[in-house]
């Protein structure tokens, strides 16, 4: 399946541990790094709590772009302040992955696991820039990752970073997470994703065996914040098997089954959007909103274009956010989130 939306070199379903990004940027290739923006979204200066996440080295030639921009050799997302010094994203965005024992050659997507070496040496920041690939972003360091205990490449593609200094508030209001709420059993019906991805991106499809082979066209579109409203949610399931996605990135099947621990929902991201929040779109324009998912990958279909986006369930990782929150408010002695009030006692 699967495009994973990092800006970094494009690989499907049929990843290799070097190539997991595609939902992220990182552009060692210029045209195909994974950068999934918001597909024709609309440019947003709203939403401030999208921040611009970057692995690796910041431009320091002015020849390659302009200094202290994420370009190449650097991965670049999309990410979600949920605290005052906290950041949701997607762990393919900061750490490598490679094949489960016993998995075919090459691995397929569910086939791997994450490891806790760095994707791209140099350090993981994040901006509240409108943009990291263009303009004079503001970074903020990051000082630790944290990551669930467990480390499945399709179900546990979630990640918190915590920031070495809080962002006042004034520059970017946190979002809250909604970890209560059964997404299988009460789903909305529509999503809204923020992110930071390519504004259009197609792919080349054989003619013949109508599988993926590789790009053919992408706009950046500068990485700057979008947001894409009303988009359809499509499955979410507690059993496994159920959820199923025309995927012609997956080699021969053309089909992608979710996890339980994944959600579905119809185009609106691409590479680059990796790590961006899900929200419920009827309760997206309330002044605190909840994430509901962490975009991570997407699908295409057999004309070459975007067919579908998936998502990392929060509240399969509740407990682990909830001590994430609660770590990296004593890490910047800074007040624990509005929405830990939501968590049992035993955890706020």
């Amino acid at each position: 399946m699967n495009v994973r939306n990092t800006s970094a070199s494009v690989s499907k379903l049929v990843l290799t541990a070097a190539a997991l990004l595609a939902g992220c940027s990182s552009e060692a290739r210029d045209l195909g790094e994974s950068e999934e923006a918001i597909l024709g979204g609309a440019l947003d200066t709203n939403n401030t709590f999208d921040v611009g996440v970057c692995t690796g080295p910041l431009v320091t030639d002015a020849t390659v772009g302009p200094v202290g921009t994420c370009r190449t050799g650097a991965v670049k997302c999309s990410g979600t302040l949920i605290g005052p010094n906290l950041v949701l994203t997607a762990r393919h965005c900061v750490h490598t992955a490679e094949p489960n024992v016993g998995a075919a050659t090459p691995p397929l997507f569910c086939e791997q696991h994450f490891t806790e070496t760095a994707f791209r040496e140099g350090g993981t920041r994040v901006t509240t820039s409108s943009s990291l690939f263009v303009g004079s972003p503001k970074w903020y360091d990051v000082d630790k990752i944290l990551f669930p205990a467990t480390n499945s490449f399709c179900d546990d593609d979630i990640a918190l970073l915590i920031l070495a200094k809080p962002v006042p508030y004034a520059e970017a209001r946190y979002a809250g997470v909604d970890f209560s709420r059964d997404i299988a059993k009460h789903p909305p019906k529509e999503v809204a994703l923020v992110g930071r991805g390519v504004v259009t991106e197609e792919f080349s499809v054989d003619p013949v065996t109508l599988d993926v082979t590789g790009t053919a066209n992408v706009d950046r579109g500068d990485l700057q914040r979008r947001v894409a409203e009303h988009v359809p949610f499509k499955c979410a399931s507690n059993k496994a098997g159920k959820c199923t996605v025309a995927d012609h990135s997956v080699l021969t099947t053309h089909s992608y089954t979710l996890t339980t621990g994944q959600f579905l929902v119809g185009p609106g991201g691409g590479s680059g959007d990796s790590g961006s929040a899900v929200f419920d779109q009827k309760k997206f324009d309330k002044k605190f909103p909840r994430v509901l998912g962490v975009y991570a990958w997407g699908t295409i279909g057999p004309d070459g274009k975007s067919n579908a986006g998936g998502a990392v369930r929060v509240d399969r990782h509740r407990d682990f956010i909830i001590d994430g929150a609660i770590e990296a408010a004593w890490h910047g002695l800074v007040t624990k989130p509005w929405w830990l009030a939501d968590a049992d006692g035993t955890k706020n």
